[in-house]
């Protein structure tokens, strides 16, 4: 298992976008540097990646549900110091994900790291599940993800989180609450968490956090992706893109310098109308990203309007789905 690394020191040659993130470290130009690698002339092992929860599934063998897990395959590569790698992204919203992933031969003991996208139920469902299978896995997972999370005044966030977070459970002692935009954990992986603002299309979800009675607008500072990186190109991995796909790319890409050409994930569009799905459409053609694999929260019928326009730029990432990224094929 690579070594895992822990943010980076803020430094006087931190990127020109610094005096936007005043609360969270950013890593200086030297240390970018070091964590994405130009390596036009290196043959990799792609990454691959297999969805254990989705929506919807292809075969009777394997089940379906509202939410989304991920399994995250990096293989070695010498060359560039990266380490192979089992990573879990999520865990849908119930042990749904560990009965589909024995189905497709995945041995979740063996996962390195778990990846939290946010707090929600349907992507947290089956963490006490993970806990309980696997006893060395490093879990990402920021300190918000834990606060009350509603929709309409119904609580939808993570299930039995109080028996997670007492002090006797010795799992909680694996957690690493990420804090800064920028998480490295591997010379080719970063965890990235982007700005904090208003969402005109909250649709309801609402925080009660540190004590208050009264709700507050959730503005997902749980939110945080993962970023595969080399050769100045970026494949991100979301879990619903609750603070606008669009603003989430250009966002990462101001963090880290990168093109983000690939996009893995929920789009949270499945209440979007038809003049939304144009209008993201557009913004989407305008973009770098030439790859989205989709699902989820994106919602059928929208997948499908998407479809209509981005053609081949888009796919379905449907329960049991495997594929490889398509980073380094361009």
């Amino acid at each position: 298992m690579a070594q895992l690394a822990s943010a980076p020191a803020l430094g006087a040659g931190g990127p020109p976008f610094e005096s936007e993130y005043p609360d969270n470290k950013v890593c200086n130009s030297l240390e970018l540097q070091t964590f994405f690698i130009t390596s036009s002339y290196l043959k990799i092992h792609p990454m691959k990646i297999t969805t254990l929860v989705d929506n919807y599934v292809a075969s009777g063998k394997m089940g379906a549900e509202h939410g989304l897990s991920l399994y995250i395959e990096i293989n070695e590569n010498p060359v560039l110091n990266q380490e192979k790698l089992n990573i879990l992204f999520d865990t849908g919203q119930s042990d749904l994900f560990h009965h589909n992933a024995k189905h497709l031969g995945i041995d979740l003991s063996q996962t390195d790291l778990l990846i939290i996208s946010h707090g929600h139920y349907d992507h947290t469902g089956g963490l006490a599940k993970f806990l309980e299978i696997n006893d060395k896995a490093t879990v990402y997972i920021r300190k918000e993800a834990f606060w009350h999370k509603m929709h309409n005044g119904k609580y939808i966030g993570i299930p039995n989180k109080e028996k997670l977070l007492q002090k006797d459970n010795p799992a909680k002692n694996r957690f690493i609450l990420t804090k800064s935009i920028f998480t490295p954990i591997s010379p080719l992986l970063s965890i990235i968490s982007t700005p904090n603002k208003s969402l005109t299309s909250a649709n309801n979800f609402s925080i009660k956090h540190d004590g208050k009675t009264e709700p507050a607008e959730d503005l997902f500072c749980d939110e945080q992706y993962l970023a595969f990186q080399i050769d100045g190109k970026t494949s991100l991995v979301t879990g619903c893109s609750h603070k606008g796909i669009i603003d989430i790319i250009s966002d990462t890409q101001h963090i880290t310098g990168n093109k983000v050409i690939e996009v893995i994930g929920g789009l949270h569009t499945s209440k979007h109308s038809a003049k939304e799905i144009r209008e993201l459409s557009q913004k989407m053609a305008s973009t770098h990203v030439k790859y989205i694999h989709t699902g989820h929260c994106t919602g059928i019928e929208q997948y499908a309007m998407l479809k209509e326009s981005l053609k081949d730029r888009i796919s379905y990432n449907y329960t049991g789905k495997s594929f490889h990224t398509k980073l380094m094929l361009n």
